[in-house]
């Protein structure tokens, strides 16, 4: 089945071949076979061609993409309009959890590096999941918000190795 975008999507009669692959993903730790179960129900296969754009900075954030094969690199506009490489994701890493969460548009724009293999959770079916699931939704909301926190970690110490030591300026 195609997508909006082209892109090849398979529904869940793949849902054993789902939870296979969202085993693989860090995200999966630390949650119950019965919650995987529910979660990866809610879930879809994406299969993503070489340079193929997932989603465009200013898009809906509608979805969140875990990747089980492939690359994806991150640009973002900067304020003169040219497009930075902010990140290159693999294996095992997600993408989209901002919007996904905060209904704000893109931040970034991904694009496949190579062909790739998305695990996606669409809004619709993430708020299926908390409507019919609220506890297991307030376990994956929890998964969400510990990889946030640590994408931001990373960020800051990034951010602090660009930038020129400064001291503080005593107070008079």
């Amino acid at each position: 089945m195609k997508n909006n975008q082209g892109k090849t999507s398979y529904k869940n009669e793949f849902h054993e071949e789902i939870l296979d692959m969202f085993l693989q993903l860090p995200f999966s730790r630390h949650l119950t076979t019965n919650e995987l179960w529910i979660i990866t129900k809610y879930m879809n296969i994406f299969k993503v061609r070489k340079r193929d754009i997932i989603f465009k900075e200013g898009d809906p954030g509608n979805f969140l993409c875990f990747i089980v094969k492939g690359r994806v690199i991150v640009l973002k506009s900067s304020d003169k309009g040219k497009k930075v490489p902010i990140a290159e994701l693999g294996p095992k890493k997600s993408l989209g959890e901002m919007a996904m969460i905060d209904q704000s548009p893109r931040s970034a724009t991904a694009i496949a590096v190579t062909d790739t293999i998305l695990l996606t959770l669409s809004k619709k079916g993430f708020d299926k999941l908390i409507d019919e699931h609220p506890r297991i939704g307030v376990v994956l909301l929890k998964r969400i918000a510990i990889f946030l926190c640590a994408y931001i970690r990373k960020t800051s110490s990034d951010l602090a190795d660009h930038i020129p030591n400064m001291t503080i300026a005593e107070k008079k």
